[in-house]
């Protein structure tokens, strides 16, 4: 129950509304319409006045409802009071919606950019990771063979050197050379076959040339074939022939 003590409203215009059309007439015999006040001393009680009451030729009024208890008075005001801070409340509401929808738009705009750098981000590794990949590959082909650079003028210069010589000399002059490689070279000097099949050692040389080595004891010479169309070393091999 709300107490008369308790509220406190403020004198106001009446707010009238228009309900229906009632059953009496006005001064100049029209019928007359059934408004609703919203007034504070009157809140919700409905009249019946001249259609055209904006105009205030007619004076016509009547009061088609009773007069309120205080009680209702009351209670009916409060509701009004309540109705309005309710509606202040949700303009509020609205207008802090309003600045949140920006700010998620905005949350939005830069969730979308992070997943774009994100997405390259992931390219460049998997990029990196495919390089690494490569590098490691490759690392395992020079570790397993040697690329070995040879000056044309000087493998000529070597052409008429028996084999033994030749391999000597090829084993001495390979600058930074892995000994693995050394070691390899070294094997097939000491095991080429003494009569029969002949050792055939080739070895591709990183550039624009490739030699063919032909040794066996009894060589006297090594012959040399030039192949342009090799770029790259790509392995050292020795096939005996059959």
């Amino acid at each position: 129950m709300v107490s008369s003590g308790s509220i406190e409203l403020k004198e106001a215009s009446p707010i009238l509304s228009t309900v229906s059309r009632g059953d009496k007439e006005c001064h100049h015999g029209v019928k007359a319409v059934m408004l609703t006040s919203w007034s504070e001393k009157n809140p919700g009680r409905k009249f019946l006045q001249w259609k055209f009451w904006k105009d205030d030729d007619c004076k016509y009024f009547e009061w088609y409802d009773n007069e309120d208890t205080k009680h209702t008075k009351d209670v009916i005001r409060c509701l009004i009071k309540e109705k309005e801070g309710l509606a202040k409340e949700l303009k509020l509401i609205k207008e802090k919606n309003e600045i949140l929808l920006v700010k998620l738009s905005t949350f939005e705009d830069k969730l979308e950019a992070l997943k774009l750098r994100n997405d390259n981000m992931e390219k460049e590794i998997m990029g990196m990771r495919l390089q690494l990949e490569d590098a490691k590959s490759n690392w395992n082909k020079i570790c397993s063979m040697k690329v070995v650079h040879f000056d044309h003028a000087y493998m000529s210069s070597l052409a008429e050197a028996d084999s033994s010589a030749f391999l000597h000399a090829l084993v001495m002059g390979l600058l930074g050379v892995e000994m693995m490689m050394i070691a390899a070279l070294l094997v097939v000097a000491q095991h080429a076959p003494s009569s029969g099949p002949l050792a055939q050692m080739v070895v591709k040389i990183e550039g624009q040339y490739s030699c063919t080595l032909l040794s066996s004891p009894q060589a006297d010479k090594v012959e040399m074939v030039r192949n342009p169309s090799v770029l790259m070393v790509s392995q050292i091999v020795m096939i005996v022939a059959q």
